[in-house]
């Protein structure tokens, strides 16, 4: 598989960062500067598959809701001109 927004692959995937407390409780770091609070580790894991073509990057999910919110509001767009279009009849 390879991700439509990066570029990674299954035998390349990103590097995320996690963020891992005191409790051993782990969150990945979303993108921009972030402040490890005091009492967390970070840690690097490679990047899982959300979709065949997304991986689980913060930034690449962003861009798959992203396109699925236009393709969804396209496809309202065209739901309720069809819907109007029968009313017609």
């Amino acid at each position: 598989m390879k991700c439509k927004f990066c570029g990674c692959t299954d035998r390349r995937p990103c590097l995320l960062t996690e963020l891992v407390d005191a409790e051993g409780h782990g969150q990945l770091l979303g993108s921009g500067i972030q402040v490890v609070p005091e009492g967390c580790t970070t840690n690097f894991v490679p990047c899982m598959w959300l979709l065949p073509d997304v991986c689980s990057a913060p930034a690449c999910v962003e861009k798959a809701y992203a396109e699925a919110e236009l393709l969804a509001d396209q496809l309202a767009f065209f739901i309720e001109r069809d819907c109007m279009s029968m009313e017609s009849l």
